[in-house]
């Protein structure tokens, strides 16, 4: 191992804080995450999900939902991914405000959750009989998914306070035992040891949140329900109960002799849950069924990183649920008649198995989300990522069973589900070299572009790719490509290289066009079509000195009139008056100036489709100009169409594998931006190696889909599930929805924008399904409700860093 690490000093001239983070690195196992997640830990704030030719990872199918439940999606830091959860929805009236808290309640080997009566409620020691679930219509939502039978299902909770420090647990009590009796309540998030310590901040990624100020289970205060209190409530009130997992060992002999324990357990108040030993749950079909072309390509990188085994305990879970004041009392006398109907419960278990039950109240919600489906704004284009050269040959290169998972992993129904793509007109940065189709030698020319020739990078690589991706996404329709060029040839450009600064001859104007032209004429023959071009790849890159890419400068007046007089004109005269011609496609700095020069051209304005925008200054430039942009031209589309981490020159890391700040700044943006009126999002690089390339100029970035060839693993990281928190349940033609943020219980505090440390969005779906988007950038948990018109969530719990997503039909 030594000589392993000198070598690798030696070589690449690692500094020591490396050498010592590799040799962490190594000494980690493998570990099982939920979201059919094998784990890795690389050391940089969370796992990553590791596929191999024996397991491919996907999210899933989403689920067909019944009109009153509310599924909850979740990614967080701690290592969990793609953790389903299942609501019901209660009936919400104003003047009800009263919520209860669904506590974590150990049963022998067993755990359920208890709804919570108010605090105002008295306890003394008198004896009731419980109500099984099965006996109440109001039963709370079902047992979750079992991780046996489920490729995405929720863990198993652990019992004791060692194994998860933020599940309060309850205090064992005997029957004789004071009902009084309140456990002591375990440190809050930003209190606890166990807090995941802050990611070092960048000057890109630079946000730190702070901890939530809410008030902990003993500030709060908890008392215990009497016999004798529940005559007196009102009628008002109503107890229920909530499952969060099923048993694996309550028996039918343990059943047995539990009923002949029931006069020992008289004296006690107990509530029951209903098992379900049986769910019905989604297995997706891993295999894609037609093959990828593979091409051997001697300029694949393939750069080997050692296997590292990862162990961690199953994830914890705390989960919270709301009911009325009418709710709980009349659940509450139900309690106090018992019932004679069959079923487990607490009544039931043996007395040296079960633990006390505590009653206690939930406290209100510190967000509170209500939709406003009368406000209707912006219909959603798609989502998806770049069909690079990069990214081809990195899928490719690998062994089918890979190639298929990849494939699968974004554009299948189990998978993210991308509806777009966009494609390189020729070569950019993110290829093994830096060409053309019609390069010629110095002095030459072809204006009649007699040498222009799609290349291998096309043939052998793109359209395949593409054509694959086509077909796992089946009967959800086609993809949206969007074509994009970084260069013209050398011969039609004023400067001497495909990189650097340098613009088009006007005297190739018309060439220029009819380059365009051909190139989606030679896809047309092999079955691709584009949905969109864009005028040109980042047109201000080409107007800086020694820019280090490929790039061809424009300023927004002579693409104008390139646009307008040249490219609309060719592409409709030849039958491609479908394609929409999107501008700019550069950062939002230039808007809205970008979009006014377009509009001063009557022309032009009648070939622009919308505005292609790309992320990397939007922490800079605020997303009001989205806004200013859309308010004077509501006609025109504006569509996020590049981003990535890691590109800038004062991050040494380019691929950081695990990086949840960086997933945190993905969603954060495709919420925020989808907020100001973007139609869609599409990411850079489907796919990367280790290195983050290939790059011929070595401008290397990270990517949702990390590609380790040499020991044929795939690794995808927190940007993969921030991505599929988003593209998977916002589909394409969902239209957003109006969404207001109230901070506690007081109406004076609503406002349209969630604070910094939330973000949100909601849409309706083409299904007529509803869905909201959240991310949590807080270091601690939020207690979280949704109003959707008379309907309640009741209490949930928002996970510390965490990205959510919610789906209700």
């Amino acid at each position: 191992m030594v000589s392993v690490i000198k070598t690798r000093m030696a070589n690449w001239r690692m500094p020591l804080r490396w050498c010592i983070w590799l040799l962490l690195v190594v000494l980690r196992p493998n570990h099982e995450a939920a979201g059919s997640c094998v784990g890795r830990d690389y050391g940089f704030g969370s796992i990553v999900c590791v596929d191999t030719i024996e397991h491919c990872g996907l999210p899933g199918v989403l689920p067909a939902m019944a009109s009153n439940q509310l599924l909850m999606v979740t990614s967080d830091k701690a290592g969990l991914r793609w953790q389903e959860t299942y609501y019901q929805w209660k009936t919400f009236r104003a003047e009800e405000s009263v919520e209860t808290r669904a506590e974590s309640v150990k049963l022998g080997s067993h755990t359920a959750s208890v709804q919570a009566l108010p605090a105002t409620l008295k306890a003394d020691k008198g004896s009731s009989r419980t109500k099984s679930a099965s006996e109440s219509a109001d039963v709370m939502p079902s047992v979750p998914k079992s991780a046996r039978e489920s490729a995405y299902a929720i863990p198993t909770v652990p019992a004791s306070a060692r194994e998860s420090p933020n599940v309060i647990q309850s205090v064992p009590a005997s029957a004789s035992e004071s009902a009084d009796v309140i456990p002591s309540v375990p440190k809050s998030a930003r209190e606890s040891a166990d807090v995941i310590p802050s990611v070092p901040k960048s000057a890109r990624e630079s946000a730190d949140v702070m901890p939530s100020g809410a008030k902990s289970a003993a500030e709060r205060g908890d008392t215990v329900l009497s016999h004798d209190n529940l005559a007196s409530m009102s009628s008002k009130s109503r107890i229920s109960i909530t499952e969060l997992e099923k048993s694996k060992n309550l028996s039918a002999s343990a059943r047995v002799e539990s009923a002949n324990e029931n006069a020992d357990l008289e004296t006690r108040l107990s509530d029951s849950t209903k098992l379900n030993d049986d769910p019905k749950l989604y297995q997706p079909d891993l295999p894609l069924k037609e093959a990828l072309v593979v091409s051997s390509q001697s300029e694949a990188e393939k750069l080997s990183v050692d296997s590292v085994p990862y162990s961690i305990e199953s994830a914890k879970i705390i989960t919270y649920a709301g009911t009325s004041q009418k709710d709980l009392v009349s659940a509450a006398a139900e309690l106090t008649r018992g019932s004679s109907d069959s079923g487990p419960s607490l009544a039931d278990t043996p007395a040296s198995t079960a633990e006390s039950t505590r009653v206690v109240a939930e406290p209100a919600p510190e967000v509170t989300l209500t939709l406003d489906r009368s406000e209707r704004y912006q219909t959603i284009a798609g989502f998806g990522g770049a069909f690079t050269d990069a990214a081809a040959l990195n899928i490719l290169t690998l062994p089918r069973p890979l190639q298929d998972c990849i494939v699968s992993s974004y554009f299948s129904p189990e998978g993210l589900q991308y509806s777009m793509g966009r494609v390189p007109i020729g070569g950019a940065d993110f290829s093994v070299r830096a060409y053309t189709y019609d390069d010629l030698d110095e002095g030459q020319t072809d204006e009649d572009l007699k040498h222009f020739t799609l290349q291998r990078e096309d043939i052998q690589m793109k359209i395949p790719l593409i054509q694959a991706a086509s077909r796992v996404r089946g009967s959800s329709g086609p993809l949206k490509l969007v074509a994009s060029a970084w260069s013209a040839p050398v011969w039609m450009k004023t400067g001497p290289s495909l990189d650097g600064k340098g613009k088009l001859q006007r005297q190739y104007w018309a060439v220029w066009a009819q380059y365009i032209l051909k190139f989606l004429k030679e896809y047309r023959k092999r079955g691709v079509e584009f949905w969109a071009v864009t005028a040109q790849n980042e047109p201000t890159d080409g107007l800086i000195t020694d820019f280090p890419i490929n790039a061809m400068g424009w300023t927004a007046l002579e693409q104008a009139e390139w646009v307008g007089h040249f490219l609309g004109p060719t592409l409709e005269a030849e039958g491609f008056n479908d394609t929409k011609i999107f501008v700019l496609d550069d950062n939002r700095i230039a808007l809205p100036h970008w979009m006014d020069v377009m509009a001063a051209d009557n022309l032009t304005a009648r070939f622009v489709s919308g505005a292609a925008v790309h992320w990397y200054v939007d922490f800079l430039v605020p997303a009001s100009v989205l806004d200013e942009t859309n308010s004077r031209y509501p006609h025109w589309p504006i569509l996020y169409t590049e981003a990535c981490t890691g590109q800038w020159p004062w991050q040494p890391l380019k691929v950081v594998l695990g990086s949840w700040q960086r997933a945190q700044y993905y969603i954060d943006d495709v919420i925020d931006t989808l907020n100001h009126w973007a139609v869609g999002w599409i990411d850079w690089n489907l796919a990367l190696d280790t290195k983050g390339g290939p790059n011929w100029a070595k401008n290397f970035v990270d990517a949702p889909v990390i590609v380790n060839a040499g020991v044929q693993e795939v690794y995808k990281q927190p940007l993969y599930y921030a991505m599929g928190h988003v593209t998977k349940f916002v589909q394409e033609g969902s239209v957003r929805i109006g969404l207001q943020y109230t901070a506690g219980t007081s109406e004076a505090t609503r406002a349209t924008e969630l604070p910094n440390t939330l973000r949100a969005t909601a849409f309706l779906r083409p299904d007529n399904c509803t869905t909201i988007v959240l991310v949590n950038k807080k270091r601690s948990p939020v207690l979280l409700e949704i109003r959707d018109g008379e309907r309640s969530s009741g209490v949930l719990e928002l996970t510390a860093s965490s990205f959510n997503s919610f789906f209700w039909c």
